[in-house]
């Protein structure tokens, strides 16, 4: 607030002069900075630039500047400021606490930890121990004791197979190798596992094995009893009823002469894949390739065959030789059950062009239709007609009976095209 000394108003002549100065400095005195006093600051309405607020609660005088309250206390400022520091440090103080007690409790697991590993290797050491002093018992033994010399040691060794002498498993035995268990022993029970296709009569045979000759037999018993003039000629042959019912004959030689090998069976070739080399095909295996686009005369389909059917049997002679067929017939791919998987017009035919490590035959078609896609691994009938058989006897195909897959491998793009040699 400024004080100044007012002129004398009776040195003012004129009236409304001293009055217009008096109302002047009554103005000013009202627009002067006011001092308010209380513990919350006044209102922006109740306030202008210069007025002083002492704040009643904290003892400490603050100034309006710029529509915000201003303290005049430099200290106060730093206090506020060392405050909000020290609120920060003790934040960090509490996370570091928090962080120390989580590592206090990780060492506490690792310690369990170490423990249990020490335990551990205190068992191991020991069995190892256990094993080694069996083993030094069992070294000093003739190779020829007897199995009763063995029983008058301390160890028995009971759980373990011996070379000789009736074996006798007290506990559950397994057989493993390759991380595949080939044989157990449990439960009064044992049980053997990955077994392969008996090629011999001295061989076991497997589930899979037993089931597919199973199946074949029923379809030809089947086959039988659908054909009346079968049963008519069994009756006629009195010397098959007689052979039946003398049980002091063998029949060694019936298996190769019965009726059911005369029965005709599919002749089926394996699938092996678009990507598969024509050269790497094996007996009755074939491949295929197709380019451009379906039921065009530019869309061509290839066969690939093994100048071998599945039996071993030669399909033509040897001479390296190809035939035009000029579109004059249809071949076809089909499934085993019905429907034709692919099929396409005849053009040429390739027969034993070579190849490493085999020939192989190449068929070539246009016009080419897919009514299934093609599963690797499944066994199909192949038409051509004047060249493949597509029924023989039992003898001529290993395979009996063939579930039909709809969803499979389609055909060989163009590029899986160039992976077949031509």
């Amino acid at each position: 607030m400024v004080f100044r000394k007012p002129e004398p108003t009776d040195k003012m002549t004129d009236h409304a002069e001293q009055h217009g100065f008096i109302y002047d400095e009554v103005g000013k005195l009202q627009n002067e900075p006011t001092v308010a006093i209380g513990d919350i600051p006044p209102t922006d309405e109740d306030s202008k630039e210069g007025d002083l607020w002492w704040d009643s609660d904290r003892m400490e005088m603050f100034i309006r500047y710029q529509d915000a309250w201003i303290t005049t206390n430099a200290l106060s400022a730093r206090v506020e400021a060392g405050e909000i520091v020290q609120a920060e440090l003790l934040a960090r103080v509490a996370v570091g606490e928090e962080q120390q007690e989580n590592l206090k409790n990780k060492v506490g697991e690792l310690d369990t930890a170490t423990d249990t590993l020490a335990q551990q290797n205190t068992l191991q050491n020991g069995q190892i121990q256990r094993l080694s002093s069996d083993k030094a018992d069992i070294d000093h033994l003739h190779p020829y004791a007897h199995v009763d010399d063995v029983a008058d040691k301390d160890h028995t060794h009971d759980e373990y197979l011996t070379g000789s002498g009736n074996q006798e498993l007290t506990q559950t035995w397994k057989l493993k190798s390759n991380n595949k268990t080939f044989m157990t022993i449990a439960d009064d029970k044992m049980n053997i596992y990955h077994v392969a296709d008996p090629d011999n009569a001295t061989h076991v045979a497997n589930r899979n094995y037993v089931d597919t000759v199973k199946e074949g037999l029923q379809s030809a018993i089947s086959d039988l009893a659908d054909k009346d003039h079968v049963h008519s000629d069994l009756a006629e042959k009195d010397h098959l009823h007689s052979d039946l019912a003398d049980e002091n004959h063998s029949h060694d030689d019936y298996a190769s002469t019965s009726v059911v090998d005369s029965i005709l069976r599919p002749l089926t070739w394996k699938f092996m894949g678009s990507s598969t080399r024509a050269q790497d095909l094996g007996p009755g295996e074939f491949t295929i390739s197709t380019s451009g686009s379906q039921n065009t005369n530019g869309g061509q389909w290839k066969i690939y065959l093994n100048p071998q059917d599945s039996s071993g049997r030669r399909i033509v002679a040897q001479v390296d030789f190809s035939h035009d067929f000029s579109n004059n017939f249809l071949v076809s791919v089909e499934h085993v059950g019905g429907g034709g998987g692919i099929t396409g017009k005849s053009q040429n035919f390739y027969f034993n062009v070579d190849g490493s490590p085999n020939k192989y035959h190449r068929l070539e078609t246009n016009w080419w239709k897919v009514a299934y896609s093609l599963s690797t691994g499944q066994e199909y009938i192949i038409q051509i007609p004047g060249l493949l058989p597509t029924y023989g006897p039992a003898s001529s195909s290993s395979t009996l009976n063939i579930e039909e897959e709809v969803d499979g491998e389609l055909p060989a793009s163009d590029e899986q095209e160039e992976q077949v040699n031509d």
